[in-house]
């Protein structure tokens, strides 16, 4: 799956492509197009660090790694620390604040002078401030919690915690004791979960699930599927990554539906990172970056010789990402933020 290269290229971009302003599930922003210096479709490196979490906000990249949140301007300006924090993790936006996980001390220090540590979800403002814990409860925030810009929505225990931007508020969405969330979207009010049924003995257990925001009755949308991930929500359907059933090594692919499921299709026959809807096109993170038409037609490569991006995000003629997005721990090498326009 893993592809290792160490030249960059670059393929022409199809015509048509529009500047709708989607931002892969996470913020919003006022930016088009390329930036005064830019080359269309040629990626630059924005930093370096050992990132798991991206957004877009206002012209620029926010970006979490293990010692903060911080936002990258894709007009050249110096990056902006939003916060620093230790062991800083995942990255969701709502409300004009940084949802994220963080650590925080507990107890006295010991003999030695050593404190133990908690984790938790932590939120600061865009512009800066001093972090908030909302809970004590770690959430997996890194690829698998959504907002709807005024509430997230992260994988619990047997349930979808929901997090209001405002105040804080908790409040929980129960689901089947046997579930195994794999992802999470969000769109017009209702909540798609991508999981694994325990209480599914077969080999086929994935299923996609929908419920409302504020809470109802869960509906199966699809069942006895391979293992969904990397889901999408959009008024023009569901999309996600669809790994082969445990115990058979076909290949995974990438496939819609309808909101209600019905009609599902295989987009793409190989599998994908990163999945974002924009510009009336399927952006997808593989071995490199590459559209497909929502209208129909062919997969447009974009840009290739990639190692394995990831995180991927997408707004307003950019899109932005991190390669690779996991790497074995005898690697020399950081992982780059990594932008492109056209």
């Amino acid at each position: 799956m893993w592809r290792v290269a160490t030249v960059v290229l670059v393929v022409a971009l199809g015509a048509g492509c529009g500047r709708s302003p989607v931002a892969g599930g996470q913020g919003g922003t006022s930016r088009s197009g390329c930036a005064a210096g830019q080359t269309p479709l040629l990626p630059r490196t924005l930093a370096q660090d050992s990132f798991t979490g991206l957004a877009w906000n206002d012209g620029a990249v926010v970006a979490t790694s293990l010692g903060g949140v911080t936002s990258f301007p894709l007009d050249g300006s110096a990056p902006a620390p939003i916060v620093q924090m230790r062991d800083a993790y995942g990255l969701v936006l709502a409300g004009g604040s940084a949802f994220f996980e963080g650590t925080f001390p507990v107890g006295q220090p010991n003999a030695q002078g050593k404190v133990s540590s908690g984790s938790g979800l932590f939120s600061v403002p865009l512009s800066g401030g001093v972090p908030t814990l909302q809970t004590d409860a770690f959430l997996e925030l890194e690829d698998r919690a959504v907002s709807d810009g005024t509430a997230i929505y992260a994988p619990g225990v047997n349930n979808i915690v929901r997090i209001a931007a405002a105040d804080g508020a908790r409040s929980e969405l129960p689901l089947p004791t046997a579930f195994t969330v794999d992802a999470l979207a969000v769109h017009a009010g209702t909540l798609y979960v991508a999981a694994q049924d325990g209480a599914n003995q077969s080999a086929t257990n994935g299923v996609i699930v929908s419920l409302p925001v504020t809470g109802g009755p869960m509906k199966t949308l699809a069942e006895n599927i391979g293992h969904p991930w990397t889901l999408i929500a959009d008024a023009s359907g569901l999309y996600w990554e669809e790994d082969p059933p445990t115990g058979q090594f076909t290949a995974s692919h990438v496939v819609r539906t309808g909101l209600d499921g019905k009609g599902k299709t295989t987009l793409l026959d190989h599998g994908a990172r990163s999945l974002v809807v924009s510009d009336g096109a399927l952006y997808v993170a593989m071995d490199g970056l590459s559209k497909v038409p929502l209208a129909g037609g062919d997969e447009v490569p974009l840009v290739t010789g990639l190692q394995g991006p990831g995180l991927l995000v997408v707004s307003d003629g950019n899109a932005a990402w991190i390669d690779p997005e996991h790497q074995a721990l005898s690697a020399t090498t950081e992982p780059s933020l990594m932008t492109v326009c056209w």
